[in-house]
């Protein structure tokens, strides 16, 4: 089964730097205070056990894309519902849009488009 995007945070010093979880059980993935608003303010990683299985990837966004993070205005919950994006994101006048629920493999192909590269950070199973 295809891991589905489910949380995307903020890291590093510089703000632009993100980490993008994914999951193996998006139906009941949960996380702390995902139903709160903001997510990037309120919201904690994905919870994983014997029954979701988290993968992650980091992006890094240099000032030469315009993007909208939707952590910023939304709550995890609502983002996964696709009410908003998790990112809208324009390079050159080609915009990208990054759903919960896209799998990994459609984040990185979207990404790719673009030019931002993706370095995937997997687990020992």
């Amino acid at each position: 089964m295809d891991k589905r995007l489910c949380y995307i945070e903020r890291v590093g010093d510089w703000m632009d730097v993100f980490q993008l979880y994914f999951t193996d059980n998006l139906v009941d993935q949960w996380g702390d205070d995902w139903n709160d608003t903001p997510a990037v303010s309120n919201a904690e990683s994905p919870y994983e056990d014997e029954t979701h299985h988290i993968e992650s990837m980091f992006i890094k966004l240099d000032y030469s894309y315009n993007f909208i993070f939707g952590g910023e205005s939304y709550s995890v919950e609502l983002l996964n519902q696709r009410i908003a994006c998790w990112f809208v994101i324009e390079k050159e006048k080609e915009k990208t849009l990054i759903q919960g629920g896209e799998t990994m493999e459609e984040v990185v192909t979207s990404l790719a488009k673009i030019g931002i590269p993706c370095f995937i950070q997997y687990k020992g199973e």
